[in-house]
Formats: C-alpha cells, structure tokens, sequence
C-alpha cells in the first residue's frame, strides 16, 4: 500500500515462462500467452487484500492478450476511489510503452450475503447422460488456435443433457497433477478457472456453430468465490448466449462446485468470442464462407463386374448429331443396349414428350443421356442459352413422374465450364450447370450428373464413364482425353480483387499498411480521405517517421487489442504544416515540425 490519497496498492510480479513453467501450457497460435483466468485470480486476490473475505469483482476486462517470454513483468494497481468502489488495472512496460491488460472493479459485500444454493450432483449427473471427453475439447480449442498443455488438462469429462436447447452441461474438473502441489498459492488456480472456461465448449449451441475464429474470454460481468476452490469437483456451466460471432458474442454462468455440490466460486456473464471487431469478424466469416469450384484430375475408375445396362440418348441437336451416333455405337461395343431419341428445340413438343415417356413407361433405362448440340457461330447464340434451359427443363420434368426405380439423369455439354484456364467458355450452355444442381438437389433419386466434353476427347471416354453407373461423380469433364472431376474449395478474396484506386500523391492522403499481419510482403500504400484539421489541430506533409518496437509487433500480428483492430504504423514524425484548424496561433502552413500521433505516422 502506497502512502498516498486516494488510497492506492500496487503489485509487481513475474509471469515469464522461466518463473512460471506452466504457463508455457497455454498457447495462441503457438505463442504462450497469459490466460484471462490469470486476471481473474488476480483481481479477487487483490480484492480480499483490499476489502476483506466479504468482496467480489465485477466488470472484468480482458483488454490486451499478453504473450509471455521467458522474463515477462507485469504490474498491478488497485485504487480506493470516492465512491468507495476499487478500480484495479493490470499493465504491462515493454520498453517504456504501457499496456493495458486487464481491468476490473473491486467491490465489498455484505458478510450476510448467502452463497448459491448447492446442488443435487446426483441429480444434474442424471439430467446430463452423455458424455464428451476433455480431449475432444481441447481438439476443438486447437482447431480454433488456442493449444493447451499438461497443466491445462483439469477438464475431464464434461456431461451433456439429451435435450435439445437445454442451456446446461456439467464439467468434471481438477487442478491436474504436475502443478497440484501449487493450489495453496492461490485462491483459484488460473489453470483449475480456465478449465471451468473450457467447459463452455461443450455446450451444443457452441459444439454445432462451427467457425474457425478464436474462443477466447474477454470478460466477467462478476466474480466471487464463497470457499476454497481446492475443494473444486465439478462446474456448471450455463450458457445464457449460445453464439461465438463477435457482434453477439458467447456468454454463460459458472458455478464451480465441490464434490458435495456447494458452491465454492460463482462466475456471473462470462464472455467468449474472438475477441475481433465486429468488422474482423464479418471478413473472417466472408472469406471462410467464399467457395470456388476447383478441378482436379484424376483416373477414371476401372468398370466393375456391372451389367453394362440399358440406356436412352436424347439427342437436342437441330441436325443429325455425330457423337450420339458414336457414342450409341461406343456403347453397344461394350454390349449396352442403347435406343436414341431425338428432341431439337423446333420439334413438336407435345409429340416428342408424349414419345419420351412412352420409352420411359417401358422401364429397365439404367440411364437417360441428355446430348447437347456443338456450339454456334451466329449472332443468335446469344439467345440459345435461354433456350438450352427451356429445353432441358421439357426433358426433366418428365423422369421423376417414372412409376418405380427412375433412370440417372446424365447431360453432355461441350464446353460449357472453364475447367483449364485456357479454355474458351460455350456460354449457350453455361446456364446448364445451374439448372442442373436445381434438378439435383430437388429430385435427388435421379442422381444428376453432368459430364462436360471438349472437342478433343473422344466419344469412347464418355461411354467409359456412363458404364460406372455407381459412380458418386456428380460434376465431371473432359480435356484432351484426360478427367477431371468438381471439388468446392475455399476461395478467400485476393488481393488483386480488392479495390484500387490512382492518387496523386502530391494532394492525396495515403498511408502504409500491412495488409497480412506476418506477411512483410504484403506491406503497401492505401489511400485515405484527407480531414480538414479541427480546433487545435494540424495536418502534416510527414517526411520521416521511426520505426518503434511497437510497429514490429503489429507487423507480425502479434500486437493485441481489446476490440481486435490493430494500430495504424508509427508513433513519431517529422514534416512540415499543410494546414492548420481554428485557434491555432502557434504554427502557420509551411512550418517544419515534429511530434507524436496515435493515428498512425507512415502516412501523409
């Protein structure tokens, strides 16, 4: 306790992975980091100091993720305000820059206050059958990026209700025993606390949210522990708000409780998420969500012990079509039974469909083959895509009204996807594909499957294929004799795709930004809407800047924020005044100045 008004005590410590080795356990994308359950212990040991056993914490803040080295110092402070309410605050002095880490409010109680009631363990164990192991967990916690090691595996089985929307599971959890000796340091073990955070995990509405962001704490509404923790059995854990997005966030209530079910610590309002701004958020769930088609070639399977089958070729070419001829013929080789129909877009459609589902009530198609016509080159072609779809959809809406075992719908295209970069794209047939998935995914008993061919490849290849009549190959095509098959793939925006613009540097504002955090590669020049200076204020033409310790953090990523948004680069300039705002007397347009700014200095 400082000898000064308002009252004010301090604390200095070492949380470095050499005086701590346990600490080394709980790693962030590789990196050890000081778990928030660190602050929370923290803070009620600061508050028992303070105001005695009758005190909680409130309003818990996980402000900055601090990553540990082997010598990492930190300092807390707790001041006695008028109110009588304590403000508490843990920061951190990395060469002569103060961060804020953590905060909180320190709070007397009544000594009157009555705990929680205890609970029936017998009973919850009851209402939560299934269970999920810890190791499940924390593989779910990896894949998100957060690595725990030995001294963070207090979780064990954690039981869940079979319910559905039950807003409760039941954790098993203990200080595990390469760090059991150290309980009597403290009043909750940091690694007993985040293995009750962990629990959260296994709560349904979490489990099934999917996401591949950070499930991090960042904040405690309360906190107050109401007996030894070392006596800690079980936790209760009761999701109050079941995303992990970050405008809505993850929040639930813990009771951590004996063997016997009393409640020895209470958690009030545990926030989780990804500790990202809204906006992060939003671009992290866009480019996870953004999926391209990617073609990968491939072998065509070996034709099994099939029956080769029987099959129906609709050819909707205008004039007799070559490759169905070659491809009916390619099949009888194999000795498929083949019988052909032919359906241009000027027959008579009423007569053609009432012939197509003649051959269809007759039974026994393995497979009906739509073949689509060569391209045209005329200035009607633009219009024969609309066509196409018309077309397709007098042919389809005739198979699912099949009595019994419906044939497999395959169409032919040519050239109607960019499957090779080169390709040269038959956009008569392009609107296909789309229609194609339609049928599919509505009457998937016809297990739709589009083949598309070059000019190159030859009808035997596509015969080939249609004999694999098991095959689960929904999207294929041909080139030069070769086969591809459609896989979806995450296609994340790149940086050719974003927005550019030409400046002229001379009036126009611009700054230097890295645009992934890690990559020194992706350092570039973004503009910016030049603001006229308000009062007391200045804008500078900025000649030079320095580069602080700070700018090489959030260069690698590794300068963390409450709100998840990294700082603009520099904190120094020097240059001269392009303008100045009202009330500034000091200081005129061409001056040469220098000075410090938290909006960034590699920018003019």
């Amino acid at each position: 306790r400082l000898a000064e008004e308002p009252e004010r005590h301090v604390w200095q410590g070492e949380v470095g992975t050499d005086a701590l080795p346990w600490l080394a356990d709980h790693q962030i994308h590789g990196a050890a980091a000081l778990p928030g359950a660190a602050y929370c212990e923290m803070a009620l040991a600061a508050a028992r100091t303070v105001l005695g056993e009758a005190s909680e914490v409130r309003d818990v803040r996980f402000e900055q993720l601090l990553l540990l080295d082997e010598q990492t110092s930190i300092g807390a402070t707790a001041t006695v305000e008028a109110s009588g309410l304590v403000t508490f605050a843990v920061e951190t002095d990395e060469e002569g820059e103060r961060s804020r880490r953590a905060s909180a409010v320190l709070q007397g109680v009544s000594e009157d206050d009555e705990p929680p009631a205890a609970h029936d363990i017998a009973a919850l164990l009851a209402a939560h059958p299934n269970p999920v192991e810890g190791d499940e967990l924390r593989q779910t916690f990896d894949l998100r990026g957060i690595q725990y090691g030995r001294a963070f595996t207090g979780l064990g089985t954690t039981h869940v209700a079979e319910e559905a929307g039950t807003s409760t599971v039941l954790a098993e959890v203990a200080v595990p025993g390469s760090i059991r000796a150290q309980q009597s340091s403290y009043g909750v073990h940091p690694a007993l606390l985040d293995a009750c955070f962990q629990s959260v995990a296994a709560h349904p509405s979490v489990r099934t949210a999917g996401g591949g962001g950070l499930l991090l704490p960042l904040g405690v509404a309360r906190l107050r522990a109401y007996g030894p923790a070392r006596h800690a059995h079980y936790c209760l854990t009761t999701v109050t708000r079941g995303t992990s997005g970050a405008e809505s966030g993850l929040e639930a209530d813990l009771d951590v409780l004996d063997e016997h079910g009393t409640v020895v610590l209470a958690v009030r309002g545990l926030r989780m998420g990804t500790g990202a701004s809204p906006e992060a958020e939003r671009d992290r769930v866009l480019s996870e969500r953004l999926l391209s088609i990617e073609w990968q070639q491939r072998e065509l399977p070996e034709q099994g012990h099939t029956e080769p089958g029987t099959w129906l070729l609709i050819s909707t070419g205008d004039a007799a079509d070559l490759v169905a001829a070659e491809l009916t013929d390619s099949l009888k080789v194999h000795d498929a039974q083949c019988t052909t129909l032919s359906w241009p877009f000027q027959a008579d459609h009423e007569a053609t469909a009432e012939r197509l589902r003649v051959q269809l009530e007759k039974g026994g198609f393995t497979g009906v083959v739509v073949l689509t016509a060569p391209k045209t080159d005329n200035a009607e072609s633009a219009g024969r895509g609309r066509e196409y779809v018309s077309h397709l959809v007098r042919i389809a809406r005739e198979l699912p009204e099949i009595m019994g075992h419906a044939p497999r719908l395959y169409v032919v295209t040519r050239n109607a996807q960019q499957v090779l970069s080169d390709d040269d794209v038959n956009l008569e047939q392009g609107g296909l594909r789309g229609l194609l998935r339609v049928i599919g995914a509505e009457h998937p008993h016809l297990k739709v499957t589009h083949i598309d061919v070059d000019e190159q490849t030859g009808v035997e290849q596509v015969a080939r294929q249609l004999l694999l009549s098991e095959s689960g190959e929904d999207e294929t095509a041909w080139r030069n004799e070769e086969w591809y098959t459609a896989r979806l793939s995450p296609a994340p925006l790149r940086p050719e795709e974003r927005h550019s613009t030409v400046v002229d540097h001379a009036e126009a504002g611009m700054r230097l930004r890295i645009r992934t955090p890690g990559d020194l590669q992706s350092l570039e020049f973004t503009a910016f809407d030049r603001v006229p200076p308000g009062p007391g204020e200045i804008e500078v033409a900025v000649s030079a800047s320095s580069i602080n310790f700070a700018d090489v953090l959030v260069t690698f990523g590794r300068y963390h924020t409450a709100d998840g948004k990294l700082p603009e680069l520099g904190t120094d300039f020097a240059g001269v005044v392009t303008a100045v705002g009202p009330d500034v007397t000091d200081l005129q347009v061409g001056d040469h100045v220098g000075g410090l700014s938290s909006h960034g200095c590699w920018s003019t």
